[in-house]
């Protein structure tokens, strides 16, 4: 079954596309549970359908500019979180920012993909971005 994460995301997602109710139990619809039948409900997901259902949801934020521009990150505000980022890692080619980032990202904010970045998220992420550079430059200075 299902996550409750998932299940987290799932409406999340479900409500940032202001998508109406028939239209999400279509889309449930198309997935059968293991007991034969179509499934109702988020809860009777797989975890694995769950996930497509996700991708599916995210593909449609991302394919309405919008939509897109309402829910996640645009991006002067992820330029500034790199911005931030290089202030604090040792990392120095793009590729190692930008995992380093995503890794940061996933294990405080439990955002799993910076491209997908809720817009609500990014000041409590440079809010903590800000205070580990000024922890770092307090920690140069004792030096």
């Amino acid at each position: 079954m299902s996550t409750g994460a998932q299940i987290k995301k799932i409406h999340v997602l479900k409500s940032d596309l202001h998508l109406a109710d028939k239209d999400y139990r279509s889309l449930l619809a198309a997935y059968r549970r293991l007991s034969d039948g179509p499934v109702g409900s988020s809860k009777e997901l797989s975890i694995q359908q769950a996930s497509a259902v996700i991708k599916t949801l995210e593909h449609l934020i991302d394919a309405t500019p919008e939509v897109r521009s309402r829910v996640y990150a645009g991006d002067r505000q992820i330029s500034m979180l790199f911005a931030l980022w290089r202030l604090i890692t040792v990392a120095r080619e793009s590729e190692g920012i930008r995992k380093t980032l995503q890794s940061f990202l996933e294990r405080h904010f439990h955002v799993r993909d910076i491209d997908h970045l809720p817009k609500g998220k990014v000041p409590k992420i440079v809010s903590a971005l800000k205070a580990i550079v000024r922890q770092q430059e307090r920690a140069g200075s004792d030096v």
